[in-house]
């Protein structure tokens, strides 16, 4: 089956390709693409930040009408809405594993699940050690401003943000947010979460951690860390990295369409920005609006024909 494509080699550039779209196993579905969001991901290969995907691994964030069933999946039938984390959902058609998809009641770009299933699962994950050590009451420092951190806010109201955007929706969902760490109002805390993508914050992460603190980090950064670790463990500090690549990944997903049916978690705030899939100008526009991330832009999303 050949498919439209789109896809960046790095360098700024970006194509579109005919794709040969592999058929579906008994263990997948087959989703025809309706929205898929830009991710940072995304954004990196395009700007040679991080190395470029193939051409069969480009975009993630997609949501879509299933078009095919195989034949060991029972959960959804063709015609249905599906969120998933497959790729590359980039393409007209894609195909989604078993374990990649929940079912949505709507194509609406709210339902993206995936970004919110990665805030989810950062929460979830970091509130399972903050029980365990006894921080479940304990303010979360959450560093990064971003799409995360407000989704975040949202799910725990025992939250103070460091960053300089968005802060009319942390302020909306019970944040309490500050421009830089020189105005945090302590010096030391015990559940840290860095969502910044700054190398630079690891040395500043080290001396505002309390003894034995909580650290999170829960995203990449572009540039190398070099540390020994010596601090850290001096102070028996507990790392934790959580990842779109754990196992419950996929409930996370279903815990955010959960949220957003009950009206206890707020997505249409996220997604700020449309353009338009396949028409190289709206293309390159999403590409570099993602890029530069000017004061209005959140999130952008592709919305296919």
């Amino acid at each position: 089956m050949k498919v439209n494509l789109m896809h960046s080699d790095g360098n700024r550039k970006i194509d579109i390709f005919e794709w040969e779209k592999p058929d579906i196993n008994d263990n997948q579905i087959e989703v025809k693409t309706a929205y898929c969001g830009i991710c940072r991901s995304d954004i990196g290969a395009f700007n040679d930040w991080e190395k470029p995907m193939p051409l069969g691994m480009f975009g993630h964030e997609g949501i879509g009408t299933v078009s095919k069933v195989g034949s060991n999946i029972t959960d959804v039938k063709v015609g249905d809405y599906v969120a998933t984390w497959s790729d590359p959902a980039y393409a007209e058609y894609y195909n989604a594993n078993s374990n990649q998809f929940v079912k949505i009641p709507e194509l609406h770009p709210k339902y993206i699940m995936q970004p919110t299933a990665c805030a989810i699962n950062i929460f979830n994950h970091t509130m399972e050690f903050a029980k365990f050590m006894g921080y479940e009451k304990e303010e979360f420092l959450l560093i990064g401003t971003g799409f995360m951190s407000i989704v975040i806010a949202q799910l725990f109201n025992n939250v103070i943000t460091i960053g300089k955007s968005n802060k009319h929706f942390l302020t909306k969902f019970g944040a309490t947010s500050y421009d830089d760490f020189v105005d945090l109002p302590k010096e030391k805390y015990k559940v840290i979460i860095d969502l910044s993508s700054k190398a630079s914050n690891f040395n500043i992460i080290n001396k505002i951690a309390d003894i034995e603190a909580l650290i999170c980090y829960a995203a990449t950064p572009f540039t190398p860390i070099t540390t020994n670790f010596f601090e850290n463990c001096w102070n028996c500090h507990t790392f934790i990295m959580p990842s779109p690549r754990n196992l419950n990944f996929n409930s996370s997903m279903k815990m955010g369409v959960d949220l957003i049916l009950e009206n206890k978690l707020n997505t249409d705030v996220l997604w700020t920005k449309e353009y338009k899939a396949f028409d190289l100008e709206s293309m390159y526009e999403g590409f570099n609006d993602g890029t530069h991330r000017t004061p209005e832009y959140l999130r952008g999303y592709f919305k296919f024909e």
